[in-house]
């Protein structure tokens, strides 16, 4: 696990030995949590300071694959991602302050998986392949009660936008936008393509892109002309100023 300062063009090692992989912020940035391997059947989800002070701290021990998606802006879950004996992946959360046990959020014998939590706490949207073809599926959360399927073709890796009120998915080749109304019950509009020929370097967990919290830019991961290889992390400036011209929101 590295961070990279972008004011000072700086990258930082935080990890030394074994696998480590999605890394999560803390709400306050002063952590991250993440997938640690040492040995085999000793997955954990590790935490670090991400300053680099301090020791990586074991805290959870996992008995399977699994990856973190994200954690709820109140700091009170770890969103997982869990491979299942069908490999297949089904999606549970992991409470910070009492981690226990892993509770079950979706354990189907379909696939879930790359889940994305509203930064209001209200909403996990997520992937599946319950209709044949992968689809981005909404649920309350943490009840799991309500479904409402947000993509008509096809979907993949969801991510919200900082004011929980647009959901962004990949499809075909673009990125989709879709604008969601919560002021009574959950209603969403439909997909409108906001970016086309958008192609993220495909990675093992599937986050390949992201929303920055302030809502400015996305990040996303490219492959180099004729090299997979990544090298670079590109920026998307203006991103959200554009998005606001081509579907007419003044919000």
């Amino acid at each position: 696990i590295w961070v990279y300062d972008i004011a000072r063009n700086n990258l930082s090692r935080l990890t030394f030995g074994g696998v480590n992989r999605t890394p999560v912020w803390s709400p306050d940035g002063k952590r991250l949590a993440y997938f640690s391997y040492k040995t085999r059947g000793e997955e954990s989800v590790a935490m670090i300071r991400s300053d680099g002070s301090g020791e990586e701290e074991i805290f959870f021990r996992v008995k399977h694959r699994f990856y973190i998606d994200g954690w709820t802006r109140d700091g009170r879950y770890l969103i997982l991602d869990l491979s299942t004996p069908r490999n297949s992946s089904d999606i549970g959360y992991l409470p910070v302050d009492n981690p226990k046990e892993i509770i079950n959020f979706l354990d189907t014998r379909n696939d879930e998986f790359v889940s994305s939590v509203s930064p209001n706490g209200r909403w996990i949207a997520y992937g599946s392949n319950e209709t044949g073809v992968y689809q981005i599926f909404v649920r309350n959360f943490p009840e799991g009660s309500g479904k409402w399927q947000i993509s008509n073709a096809e979907g993949y890796e969801a991510r919200w936008a900082p004011d929980s009120r647009r959901l962004y998915f990949l499809s075909g080749g673009g990125l989709m936008v879709v604008e969601i109304d919560t002021a009574g019950t959950f209603s969403a509009g439909p997909p409108k393509t906001v970016l086309s020929g958008i192609n993220p370097l495909p990675v093992e967990s599937g986050h390949s892109y992201d929303v920055t919290p302030d809502g400015r830019s996305i990040v996303t991961t490219i492959s180099s002309t004729g090299d997979e290889s990544l090298d670079d992390i590109q920026l998307v400036l203006n991103f959200f100023s554009d998005l606001k011209q081509k579907t007419g929101n003044t919000n």
